[in-house]
């Protein structure tokens, strides 16, 4: 059920990204629907400084819709979809020219827990100071 994918960006900026995922049985979408997901980003493996950790419980009235930039966060629905995003305060707090980490893990309403995807985040140095 893990994917990798790893993600480029700026010390200080927003990434925003969004994976899909099937379900345990094959073919059939995920419903995040009941779920907990969880989010941490890092300067490398546990226990490195932590630098962002979000987590979101889905109801049946949830709506996927990208997280605000600035802070950042997970959405998701019954469709599959999660959209992530490392908001520019936290992004600032990463070490640049370097690879952080992160990954993103789900508890189902049965207390199942599945880690969903994890990857690297490759920090670049700002050239812009604001």
């Amino acid at each position: 059920m893990i994917d990798n994918f790893d993600v480029t960006l700026v010390k200080g900026d927003t990434a925003r990204w969004s994976n899909f995922f099937l379900g345990v049985t094959s073919g059939v979408t995920f419903n995040f629907v009941g779920c907990t997901l969880y989010m941490q980003v890092r300067n490398g493996y546990d226990p490195s400084t932590l630098v962002a950790s979000y987590s979101k419980y889905i109801d049946s009235n949830s709506i996927l819709s990208y997280p605000a930039g600035f802070t950042g966060g997970i959405s998701a629905a019954t469709g599959g979809t999660v959209y992530l995003c490392l908001g520019s305060t936290n992004s600032n707090l990463l070490t640049a020219d370097r690879i952080c980490k992160y990954d993103l893990k789900v508890v189902t309403p049965n207390n199942d827990l599945y880690t969903l995807i994890r990857g690297n985040i490759q920090v670049l140095s700002p050239v812009t100071d604001i």
